[in-house]
């Protein structure tokens, strides 16, 4: 069970979408959350419901900022793939 970072309903794992942080290719700035389709990408992983609210909040979700010690601070956001 993983709890929606934005909306913190309880859900089994398959039924949610996981974001990890992608780390800017070099000579880029920044750090965005990347989905993580297949769930098996290294790194802290945040999840998210299927609700559209929540999906589209992701994007403006602070907690990953802080917890992801980006510390460059560039350009963030949401990758989908």
């Amino acid at each position: 069970m993983r709890s929606c970072v934005i909306c913190r309903q309880t859900l089994p794992k398959h039924a949610l979408t996981r974001y990890v942080l992608a780390r800017a290719q070099s000579g880029a700035a920044g750090a965005a959350l990347m989905e993580d389709p297949r769930k098996r990408l290294p790194g802290r992983g945040w999840y998210c419901c299927a609700e559209d609210l929540c999906r589209r909040k992701i994007s403006s979700y602070q907690g990953w900022r802080r917890r992801a010690k980006a510390g460059d601070g560039g350009e963030t956001g949401v990758h989908r793939v």
